[in-house]
């Protein structure tokens, strides 16, 4: 057997753990899925076509930037807040959810972290980031509405060692309410595929 052979068979069980922590994706909507193109995701859903090998390296280095910040926090003595790690949160009545990477809590005060492995770290966060990140925060902040809601990205650069926090981001209502419209936008064409724009 060709050793890219072994390769992909080994990134692909390792896929299944995370898919089946994350579930029956074609059940519901994720943060993920409002970051992307509304279509695209729909396409795959339906589809559920398997990931190339490229795709699956790019799944299993993002879970190994995770395991670097899980790995420290573990590490770290008695600190002031709480965390934790891989926290599910759903939509009070759509089938919409989020996995958030890290959340972490102090006071009056909740804090949405978004991890991302990339080549290349832009000087601003890309727009899907920003999306996926906002409505992570918008679901949290519809869990806990008496809390404050934060939010930052995390992001490395494998191969040339780097990294960068994008800090600074807050619940905000009105983002939240135009990614809740494309989440049920998805979701309808999700359930109805005659519905989906040709474009």
């Amino acid at each position: 057997m060709e050793l890219n052979a072994i390769l992909y068979q080994g990134l692909v069980q390792l896929n299944r753990q995370s898919d089946g922590e994350l579930g029956d994706r074609s059940t519901y909507v994720g943060s993920s899925d409002v970051a992307d193109c509304p279509r695209k995701v729909v396409l795959e859903k339906l589809q559920q076509s398997q990931p190339d090998l490229s795709t699956l390296i790019r799944y299993a280095r993002g879970h190994l930037v995770e395991e670097f910040l899980l790995a420290g926090l573990k590490a770290m003595p008695q600190a002031r807040f709480s965390w934790k790690y891989q926290v599910e949160v759903e939509h009070k009545s759509q089938p919409f959810k989020a996995h958030v990477d890290f959340l972490f809590e102090a006071g009056d005060v909740i804090g949405v972290l978004e991890v991302k492995s990339t080549s290349g770290i832009p000087r601003e966060p890309y727009e899907g980031w920003l999306e996926q990140l906002h409505f992570q925060m918008g679901l949290v902040k519809e869990r806990s509405p008496e809390k404050k809601v934060r939010g930052a990205i995390f992001a490395m650069d494998l191969g040339e060692a780097t990294v960068k926090i994008f800090e600074g981001f807050e619940y905000n209502s009105m983002i939240y309410e135009n990614l809740l419209l494309k989440a049920k936008h998805i979701w309808d064409w999700l359930s109805d595929p005659t519905l989906l724009p040709r474009t």
